[in-house]
């Protein structure tokens, strides 16, 4: 099973490498198993932060609800990815922390923005939240395996 897998935003240029985390793993694997998704860029508009994608998976969750690891986001690293499922289906968002947040919810995470990508990380959260509440610009996300070189 893969130890990362890339986001991308062709309409900006930019990626981002993120790799999976200590616990969680079964987490991390379903989420690799689902790609590739491709979806609508959002930001978090009130709790921090945070760029928000939501996307229907191929297969609803593997695991049972509530035995996951939580972590309290506010206090987690830049970089860290939390995941929810919507009540119906296989809708599934996915959240990345990438500066304060002001939420101290407990979330499931499970994967991290390499270190060394979080410049681009917070360049892309910067022209995301200008589209969200300025100029409305659609931006297409799209999380895909890493394919090796």
């Amino acid at each position: 099973m893969a130890d990362t897998f890339i986001i991308r935003w062709p309409s900006l240029g930019k990626q981002v490498r993120c790799d999976k985390i200590g616990h969680n793993q079964h987490i991390f694997d379903w989420w690799v198993d689902q790609l590739p998704i491709t979806t609508v860029q959002s930001h978090t508009v009130v709790s921090g932060w945070c760029l928000r994608m939501a996307a229907w998976t191929r297969t609803t969750w593997t695991w049972e609800p509530g035995t996951e690891v939580r972590e309290d986001m506010s206090l987690s690293p830049d970089g860290r990815m939390k995941i929810q499922r919507a009540p119906a289906g296989e809708a599934t968002s996915v959240l990345i922390k990438y500066g304060q947040r002001t939420e101290n919810l407990h979330d499931m995470t499970f994967a991290n923005v390499r270190e060394e990508d979080l410049p681009t990380l917070r360049e892309v959260g910067a022209l995301v939240w200008d589209a969200v509440v300025r100029t409305k610009e659609v931006i297409l996300v799209e999380c895909v395996k890493e394919t090796p070189a």
